[in-house]
């Protein structure tokens, strides 16, 4: 008997202008859906049997409370006869360990309930015994989350026969591997599943089977450039986010007989869209183009400040200007919005009042970006002076009384100074939780001026070349020169793309199309 494995591959990818749902597969079984349809092919009678369901008969359930997560899933589905139904009902959960100190978390999910019977041209398959067990790790980054997992699960189905028959089974060992991320912008996972299927009759293994299933799943959120269709008007244009998901599914397949073929499937949600504010700066038109567009999409983005002109209804946005650190900061924090499930960070952040004292000596809690600047140096994109103590509440200085020393606050983080080019890339890096990983100096060249770089910053200046964040001017980086906002603007346009598409592409391209 010819031993055969089966690989089921799944990819889930998401972006959203909102705080981001996880982009995970529905199961292992490798089923599609749309707002009201679901698909699967099934192959546990040996051959490939496409089963629908519709509205009610999908359900999918989500919880998360106290460090563990639940999620159930009830499917109704009926075959290509009238006659042949699937019934699954499975409830997962997930005991969640938080290493806050480090910034990662682990998890263990375990099937804690599971139901299925199929009927497929008079058979019955019946579950009788089932075994789960997958562990997840998760290194939380202040963009990004990346995280991978391994799985191990054992189902035996019981296949009714007639009277005098010897008894039948099926067995179904699969091994999963999983790999993702997810931010405020996207989120893809990949899952490699390893099935081998066994009819067993009377005890002995007869028949083995295996199938090759590759799912994607994407929800996206792109920016799209809208024309204006009348002419001579206020405005000429403006941007358009554009919210969609897509899932398809192949199953290439190799049967006990040796037949060899792959059925593909489809489903695509219907899109929303939802339009941004329109930049009307006075002073934008001699940009060159990849600047012009950039500013455009982080105004409407509302993560960079404008300024009032004399002219009414009309802002400008200076962009020779040197960008200040209290801006590009505030404008990084926002862009990624500085963590996907923090909103209780956020909430312990927010200064309360006017008059709240704030950790920064240099910059009151009453400034429009205090919060965001606060997030930015807890996690870690910016250290300011590097004598910020976030584990204690705000220190109030006060000036020396009688017989009393006076308190001084030694935190602050300069606002008002203008961002190098070397701090810029070295807050990116660190915003994509990459600052420990080694830039790969044989597909980069290295600048004239490297000696120039500071110590603290040239990895991160080399991962920002390698990642296509930042290019020098010809064979120089300037390190020490100040950013100006134009330039500045490039850089976050380049960081949304790359959140928006280059993660997602390592991910489809190096998982999936390379297994």
């Amino acid at each position: 008997m010819k031993k055969i494995t089966m690989t089921s591959l799944a990819l889930a990818a998401t972006l959203v202008f909102s705080p981001m749902a996880k982009a995970e597969t529905l199961d292992m079984s490798g089923g599609v859906k749309d707002n009201y349809q679901y698909e699967e092919v099934v192959f546990i009678s040996g051959e490939p049997v496409l089963f629908k369901g519709e509205g009610k008969a999908i359900s999918i359930k989500e919880t998360n409370k106290s460090g563990k997560a639940k999620r159930d899933v009830s499917l109704t589905l009926t075959g290509p006869s009238n006659k042949d139904k699937l019934t699954r009902k499975i409830s997962y959960e997930s005991d969640v360990v938080s290493y806050d100190k480090i910034g990662q978390k682990t998890a263990e999910e375990k099937i804690t309930k599971y139901t299925e019977t199929a009927e497929i041209k008079g058979v019955k398959y019946s579950l009788l015994d089932y075994e789960s067990s997958d562990a997840r790790f998760v290194d939380v980054r202040p963009a990004s989350d990346y995280y991978s997992g391994k799985g191990i699960t054992r189902k035996v189905f019981n296949r009714t026969v007639g009277r005098n028959a010897p008894p039948e089974r099926i067995n179904v060992n699969v091994e999963t591997r999983r790999a993702g991320y997810e931010n405020f912008w996207g989120a893809t996972e990949a899952l490699i599943s390893d099935y081998n299927y066994e009819r067993e009759v009377g005890g002995t293994v007869e028949e083995e089977w295996t199938v090759t299933n590759k799912v994607n799943v994407t929800k996206s959120s792109i920016l799209e450039l809208q024309e204006n269709m009348a002419s001579g008007v206020s405005y000429d244009d403006y941007y358009v986010i554009e919210r969609y998901k897509e899932m398809g599914s192949i199953y290439e397949y190799e049967l006990a007989d040796g037949t060899t073929d792959e059925v593909a499937l489809d489903k695509t949600y219907t899109p929303t869209n939802s339009a941004l504010p329109v930049a009307k700066f006075n002073d934008i038109q001699n940009l060159d183009d990849e600047a012009y567009t950039a500013t455009k999409k982080m105004y409407g983005l509302q993560v960079i400040n404008d300024y009032p002109s004399n002219i009414l209804g009309i802002r400008s946005f200076r962009p020779s200007a040197y960008i200040t650190r209290v801006d590009f900061t505030a404008a990084l924090a926002k862009l990624i919005d500085l963590r996907v499930d923090m909103p209780d960070e956020k909430a312990k952040g927010k200064s309360t009042s006017k008059n709240a004292p704030s950790y920064f000596k240099d910059l009151p809690a009453s400034n429009e970006n205090y919060d965001a600047i606060l997030l930015a140096v807890q996690k870690g994109l910016t250290t300011g002076n590097g004598k910020c103590d976030f584990t204690q509440p705000p220190i109030v200085e006060k000036a020396p009384a009688k017989n009393k020393p006076g308190v001084v606050n030694p935190c602050s983080f300069s606002p008002n100074n203008a961002l190098t080019r070397e701090h810029a890339a070295s807050f990116m890096i660190r915003a994509l939780g990459l600052q420990n990983k080694q830039a790969n100096m044989q597909a980069v060249e290295l600048y004239a001026d490297d000696q120039t770089i500071g110590a603290s910053h040239r990895n991160n200046v080399y991962l920002a070349k390698e990642l296509g964040l930042m290019n020098g001017t010809e064979d120089n980086f300037i390190p020490r020169k100040n950013l100006t906002r134009a330039q500045a603007m490039r850089m976050l346009d380049r960081l949304l793309l790359h959140l928006e598409d280059d993660l997602k592409s390592r991910y489809v391209d190096e998982i999936i199309f390379a297994q």
